[in-house]
């Protein structure tokens, strides 16, 4: 009996102190990432001080084509002032076997399109690490 309390005793302070170590602090919460996915949209959020509560910070809204391939993503920031979505960037993928075009640009609030710091770039993804063969600015 004396053994099997102590034993006890020992897996509990070990328990213990892979607890404390576990534990998030208040300014690690934030670094801590929370992923739902409903349907074609993936949104990600941070975990609060509190350990219970989360903020949404980005929402990633997913498009595909006749073949199931995905050519389009489309991103939104939180805007926690009016607790809604803002639009952030887009992407375009055309893929044609082993080469892939991807179109990126930022949403312009004056034009309410996405007509900023447009630009693409060609991946050839049959080389060696995906090589980059040209990067273009529109």
């Amino acid at each position: 009996m004396r053994k099997t309390f102590a034993k006890r005793t020992v897996i509990a302070a070990v328990a213990a102190l892979f607890m404390s170590f576990t534990a998030v602090p208040d300014a690690e919460a934030r670094k801590v990432f929370v992923y739902g996915e409903n349907g074609n949209e993936l949104t990600v959020s941070t975990l609060n001080a509190d350990g219970v509560s989360i903020t949404p910070r980005l929402r990633y809204v997913y498009g595909y084509d006749a073949d199931g391939n995905l050519a389009q993503k489309k991103a939104y920031r939180w805007n926690p002032s009016d607790c809604s979505w803002s639009p952030a960037y887009l992407l375009n993928y055309i893929s044609d076997g082993n080469v892939c075009l991807i179109d990126y640009a930022e949403w312009d609030k004056q034009t309410e399109s996405f007509s900023q710091n447009c630009q693409s770039v060609v991946h050839c993804l049959d080389m060696p690490d995906d090589l980059l063969l040209t990067e273009v600015k529109k």
